[in-house]
């Protein structure tokens, strides 16, 4: 956990400032209307594979202090098979810092486990987007900037997955097969 004690100072015009704790320090937005696809391999058995990032939707954010809260939401629309999860990445790698890792940690780094799972559609994975929403957050640590991305498992040890971002699996827009935008936001949180 984040010390409460820590100061942390806003430069302004003027000079600079303490940052009372929840204060927002800066916001970073995306949006992504353009369909994209991503394939998750089949997991390690070894637990190395953290998933597939999501690029499109990675944030990347040049944090104003090391002290603060770096909080993460995404709305994914798309179609995926349901023996999949979401994981989180940072920099490159699935997150598991202490008390901040990107899947449940009661069931540990497997393939099953996962901030948010695939959804089941009745066995139609053609033509009937689902939406995630994602919330996460994790301390900056320092002020290198960083991107945080939601990732992509298979949920099975013995095959790969596909999210088809912003469009079904099977079109990318007619009728009956929609289209969606996709978005996410960090938050810099003083505390």
């Amino acid at each position: 956990p984040l010390s409460q004690t820590t100061e942390q100072r806003i430069t302004c015009l003027g000079g600079s400032v303490v940052a009372p704790p929840g204060t927002i320090l800066q916001t970073v937005f995306k949006r992504v209307d353009y369909p994209f696809v991503y394939n998750a391999p089949p997991y390690d058995a070894g637990g190395k594979y953290g998933g597939t990032p999501i690029g499109e939707l990675g944030l990347t954010i040049t944090p104003k202090s090391p002290n603060s809260l770096l909080l993460c939401r995404w709305m994914i629309n798309g179609e995926m098979h349901w023996d999949s999860v979401f994981t989180i990445n940072r920099d490159g790698a699935l997150v598991t810092t202490a008390e901040y890792q990107g899947y449940n940690t009661q069931a540990g780094n497997s393939a099953w486990s996962g901030i948010v799972t695939g959804k089941y559609d009745r066995g139609d994975l053609n033509s009937t987007q689902n939406n995630w929403f994602i919330q996460y957050w994790i301390p900056s640590y320092s002020t290198n900037t960083t991107t945080i991305y939601p990732a992509i498992r298979s949920a099975n040890n013995g095959d790969s997955k596909t999210l088809y971002l912003n469009r079904t699996a099977g079109s990318t827009g007619q009728d009956g097969h929609e289209t969606a935008v996709s978005t996410g936001y960090i938050m810099e949180i003083a505390q």
